[in-house]
């Protein structure tokens, strides 16, 4: 990522040359965890509801199934829970959302069972089914917009809550302000079991099982023995377990020449044949 900003900051200074003019450069976190706004949130929800789900016909939900997705385009509405619940993508949202209340909602614009940043999404981003969950979306921005500006009462509401509840916070912008790993859930279509198996779904990755491509597993927390030698402690990103695959396989699995235990972190990372390595995510073996 620090090469990534770095072109970023470069194509900056690169357009302020070309313009004749200067670019000032501030690190600003977008880091910070959402605060989320009960109050305003009730508010898309009665919105949500008026609006309605997006009017998916027969044609999106063959579409959708054609691409894999027994389960189609969810035309239910669910209710905002009790309780916030962990968003476990990463939004400069966040550190808006210590500034101004923050309002989350969503309606269904791909298939369910769809990786985020996969290749099935991409495929499904420019279908009429993406069109009409974006104009729902649309809707419901809208009513409750109009809502905020001709109801003092729920302003009043969302602002109250907003207040209370940074009372005690301050934004600090540039820190690192992040869910610590537990947190996060198994990366889609892998799922890690100890001592020593790691399997994986094809149809829920999110990346391209093609042939050639190696699958690396590594510890990146002290671990337990060497499979068949003394214990050894294995510290930092060691790689444990390999594989290459020789075809589109449905599922396949890696056994790692380390075992590992509940609690620990792995990484797993794969590389397309003549390309770099790549991230995939980090996962917590299951207690």
């Amino acid at each position: 990522m620090d090469e990534v900003g770095t072109k970023v900051d470069n194509c900056a200074r690169a357009g302020a040359l070309a313009a004749g003019c200067t670019v000032d450069i501030e690190l600003v976190s977008a880091l910070h965890n959402k605060i989320p706004n009960r109050a305003g949130t009730l508010l898309a929800w009665e919105n949500l509801k008026l609006a309605g789900a997006a009017p998916f016909d027969a044609k999106d939900q063959e579409a959708a199934k054609a691409l894999g997705f027994t389960k189609g385009l969810s035309t239910e509405l669910t209710a905002p829970p009790e309780e916030p619940s962990l968003s476990h993508g990463s939004s400069d949202e966040g550190d808006v959302s210590w500034n101004a209340p923050l309002l989350n909602f969503s309606l269904a614009n791909y298939a369910q069972g769809t990786a985020g940043h996969s290749l099935e999404l991409a495929k499904q981003a420019n279908m009429p089914a993406a069109y009409k969950g974006v104009v729902q979306n649309v809707k419901v921005m809208a009513f409750t917009a109009l809502d905020l500006l001709t109801k003092p009462d729920e302003l009043k509401k969302v602002k109250d809550e907003f207040a209370a509840t940074m009372k005690d916070r301050k934004y600090d912008p540039g820190s690192k302000v992040m869910l610590d790993l537990k947190h996060f859930p198994e990366p889609p279509g892998v799922t890690a079991t100890a001592p020593d198996t790691v399997a994986f779904q094809a149809s829920e990755t999110v990346f391209d099982e093609v042939a050639g491509t190696v699958v690396n597993v590594y510890a990146n927390q002290p671990t337990g023995q060497i499979t068949g030698q003394a214990t050894s402690q294995v510290t930092g990103e060691t790689k444990i377990g390999s594989l290459t695959l020789n075809g589109r396989e449905k599922s396949y699995t890696i056994k790692t020449q380390v075992q590992f235990k509940p609690g620990d972190i792995l990484v797993i990372k794969y590389q397309q044949k003549g390309k770099p390595e790549i991230l995939c995510k980090r996962q917590i073996v299951p207690t």
